[in-house]
């Protein structure tokens, strides 16, 4: 079976005028002037930003329509988490299996710190996550 596994994605380049860019552009792990770094990075030419295999929350429906089911997990607070939702809701809207999880305590790449010596706590709060993620895509593989 095929699954397609987000975890805070950025699926529109193409600006970062959302919400959740203007409540955690600064001071957060992932700014929004490193997505823009690296949005510059990955594609310079920005008449390129808003075509489909950069941003595939743009694509057209017919498109999105074609995808397997999708598990997509954003964290709360994260400048990418209102594309990600966005992605979630408009697959499901075009009937595409969707399972979407907003983890609201954690922060872009949160997953990463699990088990660090950086920040203790973080195990804690994502091994659970982490757990869930896991049953979703073997329940995923078993369907």
């Amino acid at each position: 079976m095929l699954l397609q596994v987000l975890l805070y994605p950025s699926v529109d380049v193409s600006g970062t005028d959302r919400p959740s860019y203007r409540q955690y552009g600064q001071g957060h792990w992932l700014t929004t002037r490193a997505v823009e770094t690296f949005r510059g990075f990955y594609l310079p030419d920005p008449d390129l930003w808003r075509h489909p295999d950069a941003s595939p929350l743009l694509a057209p429906d017919p498109d999105l329509c074609l995808l397997p089911p999708a598990l997509v997990m954003t964290a709360g607070c994260d400048v990418l988490r209102d594309e990600g939702q966005a992605y979630a809701e408009r697959l499901a809207a075009l009937g595409v299996p969707v399972t979407y999880r907003l983890e609201p305590e954690l922060i872009h790449a949160g997953l990463n710190l699990f088990n660090s010596a950086f920040y203790p706590d973080a195990s804690r709060r994502v091994e659970p996550v982490v757990e869930s993620l896991a049953r979703a895509i073997r329940s995923a593989w078993a369907a």
